[in-house]
């Protein structure tokens, strides 16, 4: 018998309002004073917030609101607010593919170009399974258009730039790296084959089964009194920023929900019986990881992502719009799931995990990541320096900080714990090596754990010092014609600049690189790195571009 059900849904932040339906049992009540006190720190009455929520077999145990649904009129969320969830839509766009093979209109070993015939052959099939386990090879539509400067108004939009690719990021089935392409594409085979749109095929598969009533694909604009309004903080206070390709990328992202329909997708997918017309057998197969050709399993199933935390197992998926943000985790040995959503622009992984520490029992001793280690200030500092990862180019800058590294250039800063030898340990159990050596300073560390960047080698390198003169050997205008756009590359205030003329408002970036080593420069905010090429007479005739920590690689721009 499975264990009792408790579903807790946090819609982005804090509990700052009155509880709205309440447990009498003491448990629920530790539960929810344990919750209030580890989110008060996200607390912004003044500013777009949360509905939180506590679920047993689908029935609440508690309920709370907070924040603003809508700056301008002042409107207030509740707990019947809908939020857009960004990435955590894939796993019902997964679950409209599983349906659809059921059914008989697709099989999931098809190649993508049966249906799509109009994408390049690659001379290695690519099967819709592989688009699911994000083992295609494709690059990443999202970062194809942002590095080329412009939105995509339609799917076409985004099909067209992927036709115009003449390349992967490796072999179909070789490795895993996560690409929202593959969803897109995967929108528009269901489309294709079952002659519905996504939105009505989810509605009449998956959201009205689970009485789902106020969940869809956003895929049209329209008025929906619930929808809160998505928002990010700059420096003149709070602005508007929703997706504003949402239609386009209906499939990666797109699914509009609100906390009770949540619980109920939740509730079923784990459920001794299913609600949806496949049954049990559906459900498991949407908990099933990829596998690659040489037998090794992928962390990915379809839409979820299996790892640990604090020692028991765990299923979890982020999404990151704009302004919409997202993050569910699921328990299976425990029936647990937590959810957070959020419209404030803000990463919901913090608040979701405060929740799960609130809700999850003492964990196990021996379940535990032990506590970090002591290490020598002179072991430290010889770690200390600037490093490369052997592929894509990418920069890490590694630095002491009150007996830990903190460890820059993947866009996130990140302060690594010593765990044992030369192996140190970051929130969320992300991992670094470095190769033992009875040199001083070290000379390389390993990335552990899943989404390597590239190889997840990086080895330590002397930052090229190019001077101004032979900056200006770089400035020039080049075209991809893959991406359809022109980079001018100019020197400003002594750094190698580019930009797209005509760029999407969006979009319009003025990157900024500085050198690693020869010929190679990074933007390290922007995830961007050239690599530029010589003719054998020594001029810089193009460059290859690489983004997004590899999602996108080998972008080829020729010089004009």
């Amino acid at each position: 018998m499975m264990p009792t059900r408790v579903w807790i849904g946090l819609v982005c932040g804090v509990l700052t309002a009155a509880s709205v339906g309440a447990s009498n049992s003491t448990a629920d009540r530790d539960v929810e004073m344990r919750a209030r006190q580890a989110l008060s720190k996200f607390d912004r009455a003044d500013a777009p917030g949360c509905a939180t929520g506590a679920y047993r077999d689908g029935r609440p145990i508690f309920k709370h609101a907070f924040g603003l649904a809508n700056l301008e009129g002042g409107s207030r969320i509740d707990a019947r607010s809908a939020f857009g969830v960004a990435s955590v839509s894939k796993q019902f766009t997964a679950a409209a593919v599983a349906i659809a093979e059921q059914e008989g209109f697709l099989s999931l070993q098809d190649d993508v170009r049966k249906y799509l015939p109009e994408l390049p052959d690659y001379g290695s099939k690519i099967t819709l399974l592989h688009l699911i386990h994000h083992t295609s090879g494709l690059r990443d539509d999202w970062t194809l258009m942002r590095v080329a400067g412009h939105d995509p108004g339609e799917r076409i939009d985004i099909l067209r730039m992927l036709a115009r690719q003449r390349a992967l990021n490796f072999e179909p089935g070789t490795r895993f790296l996560y690409s929202n392409a593959g969803y897109v594409l995967l929108a528009e085979v269901v489309e294709r084959a079952t002659r519905q749109s996504l939105r009505e095929y989810a509605r009449k598969k998956i959201f009205a089964p689970l009485g789902m009533r106020n969940s869809y694909y956003r895929d049209r604009p329209g008025q929906d009194p619930r929808l809160v309004t998505a928002y990010v903080a700059g420096e003149g206070g709070w602005r508007e920023k929703d997706m504003p390709e949402t239609a386009a990328r209906i499939g990666t992202q797109g699914v509009v929900t609100t906390l009770d329909d949540y619980a109920a997708w939740a509730t079923n997918l784990f459920a001794d019986r299913s609600r949806l017309a496949g049954g049990v057998a559906l459900t498991r197969r949407l908990r099933e990881t990829g596998t690659l050709t040489d037998g090794s399993r992928v962390p990915y199933a379809f839409g979820l992502r299996p790892h640990a935390y604090r020692g028991v197992q765990t299923w979890s998926h982020a999404g990151s719009g704009w302004g919409f943000k997202a993050e569910v985790m699921i328990f299976p040995e425990l029936a647990l799931t937590v959810a957070a959503f959020c419209n404030n622009g803000s990463y919901a992984a913090p608040v979701a995990l405060a929740v799960a520490d609130a809700v999850l029992p003492a964990p196990v001793p021996s379940l535990v990541n032990s506590a970090p280690a002591s290490i020598s200030d002179a072991d430290l500092n010889r770690l200390v320096g600037t490093y490369r990862e052997q592929t894509l180019g990418l920069p890490m800058f590694v630095a002491v900080e009150a007996g830990a590294l903190r460890v820059s250039g993947d866009a996130v800063e990140r302060r690594f714990e010593p765990m044992s030898g030369a192996s140190f340990r970051a929130e969320g159990n992300i991992e670094i090596e470095f190769e033992p050596t009875q040199q001083s300073p070290a000379v390389r560390f390993y990335q552990r754990g899943r989404d390597l960047y590239g190889s997840g080698i990086f080895d330590r390198i002397e930052i090229a010092q190019p001077t101004p003169q032979q900056l200006s050997t770089y400035a020039g205008r080049y075209f991809s014609d893959e991406l359809n756009s022109t980079y001018v590359v100019e020197v400003r205030d002594g750094a190698l600049t580019a930009h797209v003329p005509g760029a999407d408002q969006e979009l319009a970036t003025v990157y900024v690189f500085r050198p690693t080593i020869v010929d190679e420069f990074a933007d390290t905010e922007q995830a961007v790195i050239l690599r530029f090429e010589r003719s054998a007479g020594g001029e810089v005739r193009k460059f290859v571009l690489n983004a997004q920590f590899g999602r996108v690689q080998g972008v080829t721009f020729e010089r004009r």
